[in-house]
């Protein structure tokens, strides 16, 4: 079992150790991750390393910890792993890298914010393994809030911060859930905007993502965030309370719609769990509620075919919702790919839960 854990342990510190080292050198994951030795390092020619600890007062906005030295940056010439060694050099090889990860993510404060921001959150991030990562995230969300950064600009690209004003009129009576929130795009734009409600979920399978949008809710100062609840769900269930939802929004949250595909097959299959989370959803809306999709559509820019509807039709409405309306919409301004492509072409369908 120890083995276990300290295998697990050692793929979590380096998967973390080698993003944060790409979003400075402006390499990819893959490349870094390559060119890194991972075998153990040897305790007698390592350096010295200068600890450095991400400190609690990260999560309550207090100033962040002194950026590390270059010095305690360097790795330690690797060597090669002798067979056989006990478990504790291990332990004690993990605990020297997380130091070192920590005292990256520290200098990584350094560098210029657009390169950070634009690298560093991407409104589609996920990660289920990276707990370092998102820590370094907390620090820079942080720092560039407290500089005057608007808070959606941290989110690059943000098809989320576009969709507002394709959504109905609300009011103070309003809950709204957002199911695939991620990192918060769409509720940190919904708060900014300054529109009225009364509650609002950020639904999302990763924990870490929703941990993420508390963050930027809190250090952003926002009245009424305290409103805002995140919620853990299952693949198969958004565990919403029954009749509670006037408004949901999914964006670029591949349930039915994934890469300008719709999972056709998904109509005949109510065991799956794409199905079972749509009327879970479904079950979670009043009567009269409206669900609108935004998914990303690259399959052109003039119509939408009538199969697609079709498909749409039969697959919401096995979960008991109806389609109302269905149209392309271009979140990116007009923006265009090397190929004369529209970058920020979605599909957005309006359905409602019949009273």
């Amino acid at each position: 079992m120890n083995r276990i854990f300290t295998t697990t342990a050692v793929i979590v510190i380096v998967a973390a150790a080698g993003f944060i080292s790409g979003l400075g050198t402006g390499g990819n994951l893959m490349s870094i991750s390559q060119s890194l030795n991972l075998t153990p390092v040897a305790p007698r020619s390592a350096p010295p390393i200068t600890p450095v600890r991400l400190p609690d007062e990260v999560l309550s906005g207090d100033e962040p910890a002194p950026i590390a030295t270059e010095a305690s940056l360097e790795l330690a010439a690797p060597v090669q792993k002798r067979p056989g060694r006990h478990v504790r050099y291990y332990y004690r090889e993990i605990a020297q890298l997380a130091h070192r990860m920590s005292a990256y993510a520290d200098a990584m404060l350094d560098i210029p914010s657009d390169v950070a921001l634009r690298r560093a959150l991407p409104a589609s991030w996920k990660s289920d393994l990276d707990p370092g990562y998102l820590m370094f995230m907390k620090r820079v969300a942080e720092l560039e809030i407290r500089k005057g950064s608007r808070p959606d600009s941290l989110y690059d690209p943000d098809w989320a911060t576009r969709v507002l004003p394709y959504l109905p009129v609300t009011d103070s009576e309003t809950t709204v859930a957002d199911v695939g929130a991620g990192t918060g795009a769409f509720l940190v734009t919904w708060m900014q905007s300054g529109r009225p409600f009364a509650k609002a979920y950020a639904v999302d399978i990763n924990e870490m993502g929703l941990d993420l949008m508390k963050h930027v809710l809190n250090a952003a100062g926002f009245q009424g965030r305290n409103r805002v609840k995140p919620v853990v769900s299952r693949l198969d269930d958004v565990l919403l309370p029954t009749d509670s939802i006037d408004l949901a929004v999914i964006v670029n949250t591949p349930i039915v719609i994934g890469q300008g595909q719709v999972k056709s097959h998904l109509a005949e299959h109510p065991e799956f769990n794409e199905m079972r989370c749509l009327a879970s959803l479904s079950q979670s809306m009043r009567p009269k509620g409206q669900l609108h999709e935004f998914a990303m559509w690259t399959n052109g820019d003039r119509e939408v075919p009538p199969q697609v509807r079709e498909q749409l039709e039969r697959i919401y409405g096995a979960a008991g919702l109806k389609l109302e309306k269905l149209e392309l919409v271009d979140l990116a301004d007009g923006k265009r790919d090397e190929d004369g492509k529209l970058i920020g072409m979605h599909l957005h369908a309006v359905y409602t839960k019949p009273s």
